[in-house]
C-alpha cells in the first residue's frame, strides 16, 4: 500500500520503513464533554534534496526567508491515490547529527483546532463592530424608544430576531385594585388597574437576539461555516440570548463628541471638537490647566440618565454618570487637571456624551490656564445637539470569549462537530451524528490471534453545572435544594433500585451560561394566577446585579385577562393587554420538549417538571450506553482494503461475528496499512436511530413554523394521519438549503377548540401534533403555585 503525504501542494518524501499512524477521534468516551479530531504522533521524514526545498533547510537560522514552522501548514494524505485525511502539518523540529540534518519531526491534526485560531481572543462584542467585514454588524440596533420596545414586547422586532421581554432590574408584582401606586428605583406594581405610576417603565427593559444570529455572526468573523443539521431545528433557532451590558448600572448607547462651535478657540479647536494644552516647567508659560465642564440638558430632556467620558490623549482619563435628577449638572467636583510631570507636556483633550435615550443638550467649557503668578480664564460653548436613542449590540452582548460561547454550546447541546471542507464544520447531535452511520462487516478483515476486552474507564457521577447564580430567586432555589436552577447531578447505579453506584469516578460538565428563575405572578387582590412571567435580575438586597450570559426560550402569551400598565418615555401609561413575550426555560408553555434546563426542574409557569431536558434529550442514552452492564471496549486489529479504510466515518456501525460496535477510535498505520480498533458494543438505540429530532410538537394557536431533523428520512415528506381534525392546518416542506430539515407550517387556529394530528414518516417514524384553541390561556393552580416545593417568594 501506497501512502503519500502532501503539504501545501508539494509531496514530501518519507522512510520506506516510519511508521506513522494517524489515530481518528471525535466523541471520547473517557471524557464525554470533549469532541476530539484526526491526529498523528510526531513521525519523521529524511532531510532528502525534495524536503529541503519544502523546509528550506529550517534548522538554519541564517537562511533568509525561510521555511515559517511558527505555522501550521495545510495538507493532505492519500492511499494509493485515494484522499485518506486532511488536516494540518506542524515542522516541529529538525535533528542534526554531527553538523548535518539528519531529520524532520512533523506532527498531523485534523482541521478542528482552526476554529480557535481563528477567534483567538475575540469576543462576542466584536461580531457586532465594523471590522466584521462582510457582515451587517449594526443590523441588530434599533430605536431605543417606548414606541419601538412595545413593540419588541408585544410581537418581535427584525424579522422576530430581536424581542422584549420582562427582565427587570427591579421587582415587580401585580395587584389590580386602583389604587396601589408604587414605583420606586426598586419595586413596581405593574398592574393596569392600579394608581397612575404603575405599570412596566419602558426604558427598564433590554432585549433579547437569538442565538442563531450570533452564530451566524461568528461565521461571517471567522470565516467559517457551520452546519444547519442542528442550528437549523427550532430546539436551537428559537434559542434567545439576553442582552445585558457588563458592567452594573453602566449606561450604553449612542454618543456624540461634545462639538464646541462658539467662544474662545485659543486652545480648543472648533473644527475638530479637541483641545490643545501645552504646560511647561519655565514659569513665564502656562505651567498648568484647570477645566470644568457643564452638561445642560434641554426642556423635556430634565429626566434622561446619561454619562460624560473625557478622553486625554486618546484614552478615557475620566467618566461620569449623571441622573436626570437635576435640569443643570456642572462638573466642579470633577474637575479636570492637566499638569505637566518634570517636563514639558501637551495635552489632547475631548468629551463625549453617552445616553440611551434621546437626549438633547448644550455645553459650555471653562479653562483656566495657570501662567506665571496668574491666570487666565476662557470660555467655549457648544450649540444644542441631540444624541438619537438607538440600543448597540456591541455595546450590551455579554462579555464572552466567542471561543468559550462555542464550547458552551457544544457542551449544553453534546454537539459532535467536524470539518467537511476547508473552513466548513459539520456540526449535529450525537443522535443525529450516529443516524447517518452505515454499517459495515469487517468480519473477515479481523486479526483474530490475539485481542482485548476491556472494563474501560468507568464514571458514576455527572454533574452538570451552570454558573454560580447571582439573581435572587436562584441563589433562594440554591439555598434550599443545594444546586443552581438547570443544574443535574447524574448518578450511575449498578441496577434499576439506584441504590449502589458503579465504581467509577467522576466528572463535572460546566457551561459558560447562568439560569435565571423567573416568576410568574398572581393578582396580590384576588390571589388569582395571571398571566405574566418576569425575571428579576436583582440580588438578595434587591440591587441591580448583572449575570453571566443567559439563554432562553420565548413564548408569546394572551395577557387580556392580566393588563398591564406601560409607562412611555413622555412618561404617560398605556394599556398593555393583548400579547406579551415571555421568557421560559421550555421551548413552549404546552408541553416542552426541550428546555434550557439539564435537571427535571418545575417550570416556572406550570409547576410540572421538564421530563425532557438537556440531559434527557442529549446526553442520558449516551450515558446509560457507555455505562451499560453489558458495555466492553474492545481493542482489536484489522488488516482493510483501501475502499473501506478511506470511506470509514466514525459513525459507522461495525459488524464482527453476529455483534455490532460503535467507534470509539481507530489508528491506521500508513506503513503497514493495519488499523487498530477501540470499539465498544453497541446497544438497540444506534442501531436503529431515532427517526426525528423530536417526537411531539405543541404549539398555540398563533400560525407559526418548527423545524425539525429527520434522520435517515431519504428526503421523503411524511404522511398526515387525521385523527378527527382534518389535516388542511398543518403545511409540509423539505428545506432547500439544509437536507433532512422538515418545515411543520402551523396555521393560525381561530375556532374555539384544540386540534391534533400525527405524521407518519417514511421511516416508521411517527411525530405528533398539537395546537391549541384560539382563546386557550395557560393556567395554574394558585396553591400548587405558591405552595411548590422550589419557590418561596418575597414580595
Amino acid at each position: 500500500m501506497l501512502s503519500t503525504i502532501y503539504i501545501e501542494g508539494w509531496r514530501l518524501d518519507q522512510y520506506k520503513d516510519e511508521n506513522v499512524n494517524v489515530v481518528s477521534q471525535i466523541l471520547d468516551i473517557k471524557d464525554i464533554e470533549k469532541n476530539a479530531t484526526d491526529y498523528a504522533l510526531s513521525f519523521t521524514v529524511p532531510p532528502s534534496s525534495r524536503n529541503n526545498i519544502l523546509f528550506k533547510h529550517w534548522y538554519d537560522f541564517n537562511i533568509d526567508n525561510g521555511y515559517d514552522a511558527r505555522a501550521k501548514k495545510a495538507g493532505e494524505i492519500y492511499l494509493d491515490g485515494i484522499l485518506f485525511k486532511e488536516g494540518f502539518f506542524r515542522l516541529e523540529k529538525g535533528v542534526v547529527k554531527k553538523g548535518r540534518i539528519a531529520e524532520y519531526v512533523l506532527s498531523f491534526t485534523g482541521s478542528l483546532p482552526s476554529i480557535k485560531d481563528k477567534a483567538k481572543a475575540l469576543e462576542l462584542k466584536d461580531l457586532f463592530l465594523e471590522d466584521n467585514v462582510g457582515y451587517t454588524y449594526d443590523q441588530y440596533d434599533h430605536d431605543y424608544d417606548s414606541a419601538t420596545v412595545k413593540t419588541g414586547l408585544t410581537s418581535s422586532l427584525l424579522g422576530g430576531d430581536v424581542i422584549y421581554s420582562l427582565f427587570s432590574n427591579k421587582q415587580y408584582y401585580f395587584k389590580a385594585n386602583g389604587v396601589d401606586d408604587v414605583q420606586t428605583e426598586t419595586l413596581a406594581n405593574i398592574a393596569w388597574d392600579a394608581g397612575d405610576n404603575t405599570g412596566v417603565v419602558w426604558n427598564d427593559l433590554k432585549p433579547s437576539l437569538k442565538v442563531l444570529a450570533i452564530i451566524e455572526a461568528i461565521e461571517a468573523k471567522l470565516e467559517i461555516s457551520f452546519s444547519r443539521d442542528f442550528f437549523g431545528t427550532s430546539e436551537f433557532s428559537e434559542l434567545f440570548m439576553w442582552l445585558n451590558p457588563d458592567k452594573k448600572k453602566e449606561i450604553n448607547g449612542n454618543f456624540l463628541r461634545v462639538d464646541f462651535d462658539s467662544g474662545d478657540d485659543f486652545y480648543m479647536d472648533l473644527t475638530t471638537d479637541e483641545g490643545t494644552y501645552p504646560t511647561s516647567l519655565n514659569a513665564s508659560f502656562v505651567r498648568k490647566f484647570k477645566l470644568f465642564l457643564e452638561i445642560t440638558p434641554e426642556p423635556g430632556y430634565e429626566n434622561v440618565d446619561y454619562q460624560v467620558k473625557y478622553y486625554k490623549n486618546g484614552e478615557v482619563a475620566g467618566e461620569w454618570e449623571v441622573g436626570g435628577t437635576n435640569p443643570i449638572t456642572t462638573f466642579n467636583t470633577n474637575e479636570i487637571i492637566l499638569q505637566n510631570n518634570d517636563e514639558d507636556e501637551t495635552f489632547q483633550v475631548y468629551f463625549e456624551v453617552i445616553s440611551q435615550q434621546e437626549l438633547s443638550y448644550t455645553a459650555s467649557l471653562f479653562q483656566k490656564a495657570y501662567i506665571g503668578g496668574g491666570t487666565n480664564d476662557l470660555f467655549t460653548y457648544a450649540s444644542a445637539d441631540t444624541i438619537s436613542s438607538r440600543f448597540i449590540v456591541s455595546e450590551n452582548i455579554p462579555k464572552m470569549k466567542i471561543i468559550d460561547f462555542l464550547k458552551g454550546i457544544f457542551k449544553m447541546y453534546k454537539l459532535v462537530i467536524y470539518p467537511t471542507d476547508e473552513d466548513v464544520y459539520y456540526v449535529n447531535t450525537v443522535e443525529g451524528y450516529y443516524a447517518e452511520g452505515i454499517s459495515y462487516d469487517l468480519t473477515k478483515y479481523i486479526d483474530w490471534e490475539s485481542y482485548d476486552v476491556n472494563r474501560g474507564e468507568i464514571l458514576n457521577e455527572i454533574n452538570f453545572k451552570f454558573q454560580d447564580p447571582k439573581t435572587l430567586l436562584n441563589i433562594q432555589y440554591k439555598s434550599n435544594n443545594g444546586v443552581g436552577y438547570g443544574d443535574e447531578d447524574a448518578r450511575i447505579y449498578t441496577d434499576s433500585t439506584e441504590t449502589e453506584l458503579l465504581d467509577g469516578g467522576s466528572l463535572v460538565i460546566e457551561l459558560p451560561f447562568e439560569q435565571i428563575v423567573y416568576e410568574r405572578l398572581y393578582d396580590l387582590e384576588t390571589e388569582l394566577i395571571t398571566n405574566v412571567q418576569y425575571a428579576a435580575v436583582i440580588d438578595e438586597s434587591l440591587d441591580t446585579v448583572n449575570p453571566k450570559a443567559h439563554l432562553h426560550y420565548n413564548s408569546l402569551v394572551n395577557i387580556a385577562g392580566s393588563k398591564l400598565g406601560f409607562i412611555t418615555d413622555t412618561g404617560g401609561k398605556i394599556l398593555l393587554d393583548t400579547t406579551l413575550n415571555t421568557p421560559s426555560h421550555g421551548d413552549n408553555l404546552i408541553s416542552p420538549q426541550y428546555s434550557t434546563t439539564f435537571a427535571k426542574n418545575f417550570s416556572t409557569w406550570s409547576n410540572l417538571e421538564f421530563d425532557k431536558n438537556l440531559y434527557t434529550n442529549h446526553y442520558k442514552q449516551y450515558v446509560e450506553d457507555i455505562f451499560n452492564i453489558k458495555k466492553r471496549t474492545t481493542k482489536i486489529k484489522a488488516n482493510l482494503p483501501i475502499h473501506i479504510i478511506t470511506k470509514l466515518k466514525l459513525n459507522d456501525i461495525i459488524y464482527i461475528k453476529g455483534n455490532y460496535y460503535r467507534i470509539d477510535k481507530y489508528s491506521y498505520n500508513l506503513l503497514d496499512g493495519k488499523a487498530d480498533f477501540d470499539l465498544v458494543n453497541s446497544f438497540d438505540n444506534t442501531i436503529s436511530p431515532l427517526k426525528a429530532s423530536t417526537s411531539s410538537i405543541y404549539v398555540t394557536s398563533a400560525a407559526v413554523t418548527k423545524y425539525v431533523q429527520l434522520f435517515n428520512a431519504a428526503e421523503a415528506l411524511p404522511t398526515k394521519s387525521d385523527v378527527g381534525d382534518g389535516v388542511t392546518w398543518v403545511t409540509l416542506n423539505l428545506s432547500s438549503t439544509i437536507p433532512n430539515l422538515l418545515e411543520v407550517s402551523f396555521d393560525e387556529n381561530t375556532t374555539e377548540d384544540e386540534r391534533e394530528m400525527y405524521l407518519e414518516l417514511a421511516n416508521g417514524g411517527v411525530i405528533y401534533l398539537f395546537q391549541s384553541e384560539k382563546y386557550y390561556i395557560p393556567t395554574l393552580d394558585f396553591s400548587d403555585y405558591r405552595n411548590s416545593q422550589y419557590l418561596n417568594l418575597i414580595i
